[in-house]
């Protein structure tokens, strides 16, 4: 017992000493736990500031973006497909309006080029179709003057052969007067030569008869 009261009175200062410490790390702990809440709180509260003014932002840079690209791509862009629309309908001389010097507008000089290029092979093409109506005018004109000749020429050939059928028949009736000609002469000189033998027979007669006399 009396070492109990000894041990009792010779740490009872070094308990409260220990407890007073104690007491005081625990404040300290809890000062330094506070303060440090204070600090997280302020720091949250810092983040979500910022995290509130970059979302307003993001949506400020999406709503311009938005706007941009509507303005600056999207019309424009509306505008050369209205514009490639008309010239697909053929009315190559719709001119295309100016769209500034962004990245669509950059299209607009390749678009009106290729344009003129349409205009100039339309042209073409339109001077050489009617260069071609031309000539196959002037070959159907040349044609009919052809088959307007040869058809000439085929009542010519039919008037010579008639012709020719004529001279033919004229030819054979000569040929045939000339025949009865020949007989109708044969027969002169046939009577002309027994003409001569009478005549001789009637001066051997009288030749006979006059030495008679004699």
């Amino acid at each position: 017992i009396l070492f109990q009261q000894l041990s009792s009175n010779a740490y009872r200062d070094l308990r409260r000493d220990f407890t007073t410490a104690i007491d005081k790390y625990n404040a300290v702990i809890a000062d330094l736990k506070e303060q440090a809440q204070q600090r997280i709180s302020g720091w949250v509260e810092w983040c979500k500031r910022i995290l509130i003014a970059a979302l307003v932002i993001g949506a400020v840079i999406v709503l311009l973006t938005d706007r941009y690209l509507a303005a600056f791509v999207v019309r424009p862009l509306d505008r050369i497909q209205q514009h490639l629309q008309i010239l697909a309908e053929g009315i190559l001389h719709t001119p295309l309006e100016q769209m500034g010097k962004n990245c669509v507008g950059k299209l607009a000089p390749f678009v009106q080029q290729m344009q003129s290029n349409w205009v100039k092979t339309v042209t073409e093409i339109r001077g050489s179709a009617e260069e071609i109506y031309r000539s196959a005018g002037e070959i159907a004109s040349g044609n009919t003057d052809l088959s307007s000749r040869t058809e000439e020429q085929a009542s010519a050939l039919e008037q010579t052969a008639a012709s020719m059928e004529q001279l033919s028949a004229v030819v054979k009736q000569n040929a045939d007067n000339a025949n009865q000609a020949s007989l109708v002469a044969k027969n002169a000189s046939q009577t002309a030569n027994e003409g001569g033998d009478i005549v001789n027979g009637v001066i051997k007669t009288m030749s006979t008869i006059s030495g008679s006399s004699q």
